[in-house]
């Protein structure tokens, strides 16, 4: 499956800033609200943040505007939806505690190599 490039450039951002086990899920046919789900791990909070705060900004330089963000302040969980990519930048502990992963059934169609 080829990718769009505004998803390829929002993995790639969050490959910028360090971010781990890096995951892209295409859940179109499953979901009604989006048809990608990127998901990925900062060992900090601060690390969090400058993850989610570069998706952002490179999507936002392919002209792709943000529709909500959630989390921000508390840099544990940042939910940033973009239409059709959903961003998910998380800590370690709390992708654990949520299993984010396992909602879709699926493998992703695109991965980090657990970095």
């Amino acid at each position: 499956m080829e990718l769009p490039q505004d998803v390829l450039k929002a993995f790639e951002a969050a490959q910028s800033k360090k971010a781990t086990d890096i995951a892209v899920y295409h859940v179109g046919n499953h979901s009604g609200y989006t048809d990608y789900i990127l998901v990925a791990t900062g060992s900090s909070s601060r690390q969090v943040i400058a993850i989610a705060d570069e998706i952002e900004k490179t999507l936002i330089d392919l002209k792709v505007k943000v529709i909500g963000c959630e989390g921000r302040r508390g840099g544990e969980w940042i939910l940033t939806d973009f239409g059709f990519i959903i961003s998910h930048v998380m800590l370690p502990e709390t992708r654990q505690y949520y299993q984010i992963d396992n909602i879709w059934h699926q493998e992703p169609i695109l991965r980090s190599n657990g970095d």
